[in-house]
């Protein structure tokens, strides 16, 4: 589409999911699906650069016209596990950056690779050398927050940097059979995936967008966070007896479903992948404990 104003109109017989210009604005990388192209600004004398295992997305050439790096997508693995890609403009030396996220684009002067991870942005360094050619450095983590940030784009001057910012919300809320209305539950915290204990005393739920893991009474008090980033809870349900529960996480290597206490943050994990997470119980915790002690004490000296 032509800039200012304009009519749109196809570019040759391209058909592509994605695509972005060179920078001299003479050649046009495009994806469709599993291969990755690179054709005239007309759309014409389109070859073929490679085949990758997944969909190639976010496409971007380096500034100096002479590298592509792109996103490859794919339907089995996390935003955060993708592989990040390069290849030569000329269709040599495919490989995969030491790097896995999304969306990544190079600042004006290739100096720096920025791209997103989970909710936040990330940046490669690299460097030219004449006799190692590209050397890239160590990514470096450039956001943190509640925020999800994403989409990077440098400034022209390579002094700024402009991303898109988004913080997901929800409510939490009951419904009020006198007023037929939903209303505000616990203060119409931004979290859901509720679970009332057994008594009716208390209830766990997930908060949004961290997916912490927390419980309190009905009222609000006595709230108490059982889990802590990395860890990503899902789905808590209790036990019967009100003393442990289970939930669905993700964020470790040893498995998804995991027991934990009540009244704790304990956790139970295969093969004690998470030993070093407790803390000390609670009192009423302890005082039940050390009952339930005395009083398999007491039958066992009374049998002798």
């Amino acid at each position: 589409m032509p800039l200012p104003v304009g009519s749109p109109h196809r570019v040759g017989d391209i058909v592509a999911e994605d695509a972005c210009w060179s920078p001299d604005g003479r050649h046009l990388a495009f994806s469709h699906k599993r291969d990755l192209f690179v054709a005239k600004s007309d759309g014409t004398e389109a070859r073929k650069l490679a085949t990758v295992t997944g969909s190639p997305y976010w496409i971007r050439f380096s500034p100096d016209g002479n590298r592509l790096r792109f996103t490859v997508l794919t339907f089995d693995t996390h935003p955060e596990e993708f592989d990040i890609m390069e290849i030569g403009a000329d269709g040599k030396e495919l490989h995969r950056l030491p790097i896995h996220g999304c969306c990544g684009t190079w600042s004006a002067d290739g100096q720096y690779y920025f791209y997103q991870k989970n909710r936040d942005v990330w940046v490669l360094p690299e460097r030219r050398s004449i006799i190692r050619g590209i050397e890239l450095g160590t990514p470096v983590q450039l956001t943190a927050g509640p925020i999800t940030f994403g989409a990077p784009t440098p400034g022209a001057d390579a002094k700024q940097l402009f991303v898109a910012g988004n913080q997901p919300r929800i409510e939490l809320v009951h419904y009020e059979s006198k007023s037929n209305q939903l209303v505000p539950f616990l203060g119409g915290i931004s979290a859901g995936e509720l679970e009332v204990s057994p008594d009716g005393q208390w209830v766990a739920y997930t908060t949004y967008p961290d997916s912490t893991l927390w419980r309190s009474k009905l009222d609000g008090s006595g709230r108490l966070q059982l889990t802590f980033a990395p860890i990503n809870g899902h789905e808590p349900r209790w036990s019967p007896d009100e003393v442990s529960w289970s939930a669905s996480f993700s964020g470790f290597d040893a498995g998804d479903l995991i027991a934990a206490r009540a009244c704790d943050k304990r956790f139970l994990l295969p093969n004690s992948a998470n030993a070093g997470l407790t803390t000390e119980r609670s009192r009423s915790h302890r005082e039940r404990e050390s009952s339930r002690s005395d009083r398999e004490s007491r039958r066992s000296a009374s049998r002798w």
